[in-house]
């Protein structure tokens, strides 16, 4: 769903899906206090439908655990799938990730039904293992686009049909999504990002220059350079590890402290006569009633603890009462 009052709709879609499907009819619906499921319709289809609402309290998201749990379950698994392919980046295969965790769920034994299978208990169908491969790895696709061409397509698996027996393949030359069944799998590796042709790599203008010595004279080099006269190569040209090698390589700059941090002894005077006089020029706060009161600026603390005292009354933040006896107040500044 890609906004919120899409819930309403959905759930119509789900209801006759699951009525249809298993010959039961749903009692009661759980649900938290969004305004997704708030909404005047779907209080007045469920209703109509004889269906007992259950809404969660604000703060109290165990009354709805089974669902939470589930849904970071999902999430945990897609998250993982994500960055085993490298796609967690990706928004776009989120989604994917999603249904194939879903998918994964539902054909695993399951502890509330006594280490069933879901997909089993809800078809009455066996379930085929066979078909389950690595999310994200390299799959090919049958192709026959002409005598000589390719017989073969490159994509990456995403997932299973939901309306036909297919894989869900995701084409990096055309960016779309694909389903075939004739598909080769290479589990053994994971489809790199980087085989992504680019689509800028054609049109990178090569640009030369030449280097004039600062006394006049013909164009030339610097004699380092003699034996690359005729290329010189660009930054796209130079290999990475080159590149590492000289930010890894790089000279590091020395460190100083300060020289009022230094360790020898009039040095280690003079810092301490300047933290000194920076706390006596800002002043210290007291820590105490006694101090604020006593200090030279006892009138404005005065009149601060007045403000905060008439503000805590009028909030009601908390009633004076006698202390216990055997009871010991809590401190405070």
């Amino acid at each position: 769903m890609q906004h919120k009052n899409y819930a309403f709709p959905m759930f119509k879609k789900f209801k006759a899906l699951l009525e249809n499907q298993t010959g039961r009819k749903i009692k009661k619906l759980r649900t938290d206090n969004g305004l997704e499921f708030c909404e005047t319709n779907f209080n007045e289809f469920c209703v109509e439908q004889g269906i007992a609402r259950h809404k969660t309290l604000v703060g109290t998201p165990q009354q709805n655990g089974v669902a939470k749990r589930m849904n970071r379950t999902l999430l945990e698994k897609a998250s993982c799938m994500l960055s085993r392919a490298g796609l967690w980046h990706r928004r776009d295969f989120w989604a994917k990730a999603v249904l194939m965790a879903c998918y994964h769920v539902n054909r695993s034994p399951h502890s509330s039904i006594d280490f069933k299978i879901p997909e089993e208990v809800w078809s009455g169908n066996p379930i085929d293992y066979s078909v389950l491969k690595v999310f994200g790895c390299p799959a090919y696709v049958h192709v026959n686009d002409g005598k000589l061409a390719p017989r073969a397509l490159e994509c990456m698996f995403l997932g299973y049909g939901s309306e036909s027996k297919g894989y869900r393949l995701w084409c990096p030359t055309s960016k779309k999504l694909i389903q075939s069944r004739n598909v080769k799998f290479n589990e053994s590796a994971m489809f790199s990002p980087g085989n992504e042709p680019d689509i800028d790599a054609g049109n990178q203008d090569k640009v030369e220059f030449e280097v004039f010595p600062q006394g006049g004279g013909s164009p030339s080099l610097p004699p380092s350079c003699s034996e690359t006269k005729d290329h010189i190569p660009s930054p796209v040209e130079t290999p990475v590890e080159d590149l590492l090698s000289i930010a890894r390589d790089r000279p590091r700059r020395t460190v100083r402290r300060p020289a009022r941090y230094a360790t020898d002894d009039e040095s280690g005077m003079i810092a301490y006569a300047l933290v000194v006089a920076q706390e006596i020029s800002e002043g210290i706060k007291p820590s105490t009633y006694l101090e604020a009161i006593s200090c030279p600026n006892s009138s404005n603390w005065l009149m601060a603890m007045q403000k905060e005292m008439q503000s805590l009354h009028k909030n009601g933040t908390w009633e004076l009462c006698e202390l216990p006896k055997g009871r010991r107040a809590l401190t405070a500044k």
